[in-house]
């Protein structure tokens, strides 16, 4: 067992997958297998973010996705899903992007994808922050 801290936590837990490429790295902790609680270490560009995944799927699916896919693939998918969002928002009237059709669709994307999230290295507000400033342009 490894002490994993995340968030000023401290977790212990039995690591169970790790994947390394070029300039990132993946690490998946077991940190309590009762609860299905997981935490997925991310090091990329020598800055290290962390998640906590509750749910078996979600492991399998970042493990998956790690060795199968690259980071530009994913990265390409996800700006392909965030322009469709841009166009299923836009108001052809007002020529603009409907706010309020546009921010309950942006956590089910992130709840959809988010495996790939959590390979690419991006929390929740920050994706939130680049898709909006990103789909009003």
């Amino acid at each position: 067992m490894e002490k994993v801290i995340i968030r000023d936590k401290v977790y212990t837990g039995e690591k169970i997958f790790t994947h390394k490429r070029e300039n990132f790295e993946v690490k998946i902790y077991a940190l309590n297998i009762i609860s299905d609680k997981y935490a997925v270490i991310v090091c990329k560009d020598k800055k290290i973010y962390d998640f906590i995944v509750t749910g078996l799927d979600k492991v399998y699916k970042v493990i998956e996705l790690c060795q199968a896919c690259d980071i530009e693939t994913l990265r390409q998918e996800l700006a392909t899903k965030i322009n469709n969002l841009r166009n299923e928002c836009w108001n052809k009237k007002l020529n603009r992007i409907d706010q309020r059709k546009l921010r309950p669709m942006l956590p089910q994307l992130y709840d959809e994808e988010y495996a790939k999230f959590i390979i690419l290295a991006v929390p929740f507000p920050q994706f939130q922050k680049e898709a909006t400033n990103l789909i009003a342009c």
